[in-house]
């Protein structure tokens, strides 16, 4: 249920906002909102970044105390699926939901922050003034997927493959933006 929460505790104006882009394109989206005003696309990204980040923290801080640091990525990956799937399938929305691209990022900020963080800076810096948001999108998570599966992740099969089970998730849910 926690990658269905749409925002925590926001200003009714960025309730309104959403609930407008949410009528007129049929899906709040960070790519549509950063065409509308950049502090709420960077709210909304944070904040959809904050839905993958808090449940995989805690299934790798916790699983990783109580039983080994195998089991807490397994624990942090599983449970960054869930919310990946909680925010682009919400129940309350009927089961239209965002791509999870920021969801995932927070997953990866779990999993490795120096390398998101960097990956995600050189990306910023590179294609600024590209609007290929989907494009972009996907060279980061692929890029942190090879990188994590190397790294982090290295001979963890299970955490492997749910890690890379979300990123074809958010592939296959930008597949409408590629044809465009």
């Amino acid at each position: 249920l926690f990658g269905v929460a749409s925002v925590f505790n926001v200003p009714l104006i960025l309730v309104l906002i959403s609930s407008i882009v949410s009528l007129i394109v049929g899906n709040v989206a960070t790519s549509v909102l950063i065409k509308l005003l950049a502090f709420f696309a960077v709210f909304t990204f944070v904040t959809d970044a904050i839905k993958g980040f808090v449940p995989a923290l805690v299934g790798l801080l916790y699983y990783t105390s109580y039983i080994d640091a195998s089991f807490g990525l397994i624990a942090a990956t599983t449970l960054g699926l869930c919310a990946v799937l909680g925010h682009t399938f919400p129940i309350i929305y009927k089961f239209k939901g965002g791509k999870g691209i920021a969801t995932t990022f927070g997953i990866f900020v779990v999993l490795d922050p120096v390398a998101t963080l960097i990956t995600f800076i050189i990306a910023f810096v590179i294609f600024y003034d590209i609007k290929l948001g989907s494009v972009i999108s996907m060279i980061v998570i692929l890029s942190l997927g090879i990188f994590n599966t190397l790294t982090v992740l290295s001979g963890n099969v299970i955490a492997i493959i749910i890690m890379w089970a979300i990123i074809v998730l958010d592939i296959y849910l930008h597949k409408k933006n590629f044809v465009r």
